[in-house]
């Protein structure tokens, strides 16, 4: 299959992905949280508790920017245990 189609189904498919609003001006205003297991922000699972968070920001000059971008990355830290946190710009 071409690399976009496996990309896709990482993204909209197998990824443990929550997309968290965290304005109301834009729509691009979330920002994607993956983990090793499904979350939810009213999870009573204390599983993620303590597992170690990466940030990351994408694109340059904080004026572009997709969130999509970082998808890859975050497949491989959380194959690791490495909750990624990745927030849409502009």
């Amino acid at each position: 299959a071409p690399g976009f189609v496996r990309f896709a189904w990482y993204y909209f498919v197998a990824a443990h992905r929550t997309s968290v609003p965290f304005g109301s001006h834009s729509c691009r205003q979330t920002l994607d949280v993956y983990s090793v297991k499904p979350f939810s922000a009213q999870d009573e699972s204390r599983e993620l508790l303590g597992a170690p968070v990466l940030i990351f920001f994408t694109g340059g000059a904080w004026i572009i920017g997709y969130k999509m971008w970082g998808a890859l990355l975050a497949r491989a830290l959380t194959a690791a245990g490495i909750v990624v946190v990745i927030p849409d710009m502009r």
